[in-house]
């Protein structure tokens, strides 16, 4: 990851942040790769890097042009008559990377100086930890730290030894966020590979001592990673090249056949809530369709107390259960599967599962459970945040929702009756049909707000909170709908109103006073800003999915803006990707430029196959 500049900006830029136990527990192997092509004795630097002095250097001596192909980076530079291609792939399944080196010169006497920046330390970190033990020999070098050892080589080049530390290199984009923003890099020495006349390939590779198969011929597995990219995309005809090798990027195999979903990069780990909602899209998108099966196996072997967990920690590999929608988003989805699929094996799975969320939700905990006055989920402790809306700034909630949100209400509705439906389509008996009818009415009676669609949460003392928030898009939007058509109408004219952008949607209406257009510069600013307007380019699946349901004539008007909007978005902060949020007004990217739940809701709206689905039943 890094910049179409070649300037790293942020400490999560690198050649190789490896997952030693993927995905979690993320170290940076190799950074910046410094790059020099020598002709006739003169150096070209075809790198650079901003220091802590604010100077720029090397100074750029080269032409330099990028692009994506297939999802691959590509640089391309011209020095008199030579130029240098580099591409870079990760290999599917192997804990490593290549880049290709193509050339073209009118003579020989030229050669490729390639200098890698190591560090070691974890992803989220600053500053390099110098290794165990250090080996070259020939074209390889070998680096070991506690954790494991790693190899670099360069075909056809000698590796010259010359240890050194590059000091004080800075990061745009971490001073702009408030973070430590400077750090050095220990660099080994250079791999050099005299270039002779004509045109050329080689390849230079990082990746895990045990995992010698890059090492051996990267060449072949060079093919081999182009070959299924190029399958990936001849597959999923159904959605646009670019989105699908998006995709790609956020899905990581479990343990017995399972999968789950990085939420996003470069920072976010495993989340169950984003990983369930991101599903369904990324299946579409890679044309995997058990991909949903793979996915909600491994959440459901994550249970810890009947529920699902709110995310496996990055660095422990422990869960947290502070979500109180994790679980019903696992109902959600794994419901509508079933029903689906109509397998007597998977139907089974999955009223097990549905049931062991019923029964956790019942039975509560500190900070969920039923109210058996009207049946509706109540959720809440001191200093948590439980559902999607999770910010918190200095120890304080800044979206506090305690209560009952309506979100929750509308999940937990569709958890009941997809449960039920998929009894029946099993010929076994119903459980939670009164259940089901409570929560409704319940939702009818107590959230309605003249003129403004529904109350975003019930407070804990029965008041309504009437904060205009995309949240009541789940009551009208998900496979049951909690409320009847007059209420879905006023949900769909108020977010249509005040919440809607074809970037994504407010998570404020601008009439509130605590509405924010910046996301802001510090960690303060950023904190209180995230769902207090920030726009959410995933919330568009919930909004197309109640806009289909409600008025599809209005869906087929904004279905172009939204495609146009979101494909000028991939060529800016995550290039062929979608961000996490934008600004309200102008659509600045911001947040994670790498989310799953983005390209995934996107593709699922956006492609012709969601269009055919059934209408949301009452």
């Amino acid at each position: 990851m890094g910049t179409m500049a070649r300037i790293s900006t942020r400490r999560y830029h690198g050649f190789l942040i490896a997952a030693l136990k993927p995905p979690a527990m993320r170290r940076v192997i190799v950074g910046p790769v410094a790059l020099e092509l020598v002709v006739d004795g003169h150096h070209f630097p075809l790198w650079q890097a901003e220091w802590a002095s604010g100077s720029l250097s090397p100074e750029p001596r080269a032409i330099r042009m990028f692009s994506l192909v297939d999802g691959q980076p590509q640089f391309v530079w011209s020095v008199g008559a030579w130029q240098l291609r580099e591409t870079l792939a990760m290999v599917r399944g192997h804990n490593g990377v290549l880049a290709r080196y193509d050339w073209q010169g009118p003579a020989s006497g030229a050669e490729l100086h390639v200098i890698p920046l190591l560090s070691g330390r974890d992803h989220h970190g600053i500053g390099y930890y110098p290794p165990q033990a250090v080996s070259a020999s020939s074209n390889l070098l070998a680096v070991r730290w506690p954790y494991g050892e790693w190899v670099l080589t360069l075909t056809g080049s000698q590796f010259v030894s010359g240890p050194e530390i590059y000091r004080g290199m800075a990061y745009r984009q971490e001073t702009a966020r408030g973070l430590s923003d400077v750090e050095d890099w220990w660099v080994p020495g250079r791999f050099i590979r005299p270039l002779p006349a004509g045109a050329g390939s080689c390849w230079f590779s990082v990746s895990a001592a045990d995992d010698v198969r890059l090492l051996e011929d990267p060449a072949d597995w060079w093919d081999w990673e182009q070959t299924r990219r190029k399958t990936l995309i001849g597959r999923s005809q159904a959605v646009p090249s670019a989105l699908a090798l998006a995709a790609d990027n956020f899905v990581v195999d479990g343990p017995s056949g399972s999968a789950t979903i990085v939420a996003g990069y470069p920072w976010f780990s495993e989340w169950g809530r984003d990983s369930l909602i991101a599903a369904p899209g990324l299946s579409q998108a890679l044309a995997e369709p058990e991909l949903l099966y793979r996915v909600i196996t491994y959440w459901n072997d994550a249970r810890q107390q009947g529920l699902v967990p709110n995310r496996v920690t990055d660095d422990t590999a422990e869960v947290d259960l502070n979500s109180v929608d994790a679980s019903l988003w696992w109902g959600v989805i794994a419901g509508q599967l079933a029903i689906k699929e109509a397998s007597p094996d998977l139907g089974r799975y999955v009223i097990e599962g549905l049931d062991r969320t019923v029964e956790a939700f019942l039975r509560g905990t500190s900070a969920i459970g039923i109210d058996p006055r009207d049946g509706l989920v109540w959720a809440g402790s001191p200093g948590l945040a439980l559902t999607w809306m999770d910010a918190r700034y200095d120890g304080v909630v800044v979206t506090p929702r305690d209560g009952k949100p309506i979100e929750i209400q509308a999940l937990w509705y569709n958890v009941l009756r997809l449960r039920d439906a998929l009894a029946a389509n099993m010929r076994l008996p119903r459980r939670y049909e009164r259940a089901a009818r409570q929560v409704r009415r319940s939702v009818t009676l107590q959230y309605p707000m003249p003129g403004l669609g529904l109350a975003d949460a019930i407070r804990p003392d029965g008041s309504q909170d009437q904060s205009v928030r995309p949240n009541q898009l789940y009551a009208a939007g998900l496979p049951f709908s909690v409320v009847g058509p007059v209420l879905r109408r006023s949900i769909l004219t108020m977010v249509g109103r005040q919440l809607y952008t074809p970037l994504g949607l407010r998570t404020l209406s601008p009439d509130h006073p605590g509405f924010r257009a910046r996301y802001g510069r510090t960690v303060g600013e950023r904190d209180t800003a995230y769902h207090q307007g920030m726009a959410w380019p995933y919330l568009l699946g919930i909004y197309g999915d109640a806009l289909h349901a409600t008025a599809p004539e209005s869906w087929v008007s904004e279905r172009p803006r939204i495609a146009q909007a979101m494909g000028a978005h991939m060529a800016e902060a995550g290039v062929g990707s979608i961000s996490e949020i934008v600004e309200p007004w102008d659509g600045r990217p911001d947040g994670c430029p790498f989310q799953a739940w983005s390209v995934a809701e996107v593709v699922r709206i956006l492609s012709p196959l969601w269009e055919k689905r059934a209408p949301v039943p009452s």
